[in-house]
């Protein structure tokens, strides 16, 4: 009798943590901290900031765009892929270049 408790204890501790592993497992962005802003276009950024992306990534991809707000100012954060690198960049919204990152090592 005691040999079929402890298997049945040992068969429902079992069970609950694999409930309890599947429950955490449930929702990927749990405990994920929300991203400020969404991701943008180069066509839903101000004119200044759209001719700023075409000249700094000309011949490159641009990657993303983010919208942020630094010292109670907007400026925009960039990635691109110009000649095998990763290029960084923090734009006010008239269109200067506040930042400049490469990633010296090739993609």
């Amino acid at each position: 009798m005691k040999d079929r408790n402890k298997w049945y204890a040992a068969t429902v501790l079992i069970v609950a943590g694999g409930a309890l592993i599947a429950w955490n497992l449930r929702d990927s962005d749990r405990g994920k901290p929300a991203e400020d802003e969404p991701e943008l276009t180069i066509n839903d950024v101000p004119a200044p900031v759209k001719a700023t992306l075409q000249r700094e990534g000309a011949g490159g991809t641009l990657k993303d765009v983010e919208k942020k707000s630094a010292d109670g100012k907007t400026v925009y954060e960039a990635s691109i892929v110009l000649s095998g690198r990763k290029v960084e960049l923090e734009i006010a919204e008239d269109g200067s270049v506040l930042e400049r990152s490469v990633k010296a090592k090739k993609l």
